[in-house]
């Protein structure tokens, strides 16, 4: 009876994941505070990364998050890094401020205006990369994909 016990709980142990990162919920307006859950199931403290990703609809990929649409190749995507305690879960919360953005000389006042109010829209999720020393994170944990509307 205890090597059937025992090997029914082995697959839970073996293939838990040290770091859960869980939404609140699924949609949040603009204004509304992102909160989500960052587990750590590991005895040891763990660094985190904490980046966000928003989904690129014409190519179908997950690029980091930036500040300004215009300059994207010279922007430095939002990070936070912070040490996560062993066994202890957290909440954190953010708020995704309005885009610094540029006009741009080859749209209209009208499309600028439009480029500015969606560039907080769309699908998000959150990466967290992770390790046991702030120099080697290697492991990476992603959090379900959550939309602003």
């Amino acid at each position: 009876m205890k090597i059937l016990i025992i090997a029914i709980l082995i697959p839970f142990f073996c293939f838990s994941q040290l770091l859960e990162v869980k939404m609140k919920k699924s949609e949040f307006n603009v204004k509304e505070e992102i909160i989500l859950n960052v587990k750590n199931n590991d005895a040891k403290d763990r660094f985190l990364n904490i980046q966000l990703e928003k989904y690129d609809f014409k190519r179908h990929i997950w690029k980091l998050y930036s500040k300004d649409v215009f300059s994207e190749p010279f922007t430095i995507p939002l990070e936070l890094t912070l040490i996560s305690e062993g066994n202890k879960s957290s909440d954190l919360m953010f708020k995704i401020k309005q885009p610094e953005l540029f006009d741009s000389p080859k749209y209209s006042k009208k499309k600028n205006e439009s480029i500015r109010e969606n560039a907080k829209k769309g699908k998000f999720r959150i990466k967290v990369v992770n390790g046991y020393n702030e120099f080697e994170k290697n492991e990476i944990s992603y959090s379900d994909s959550f939309i602003l509307k």
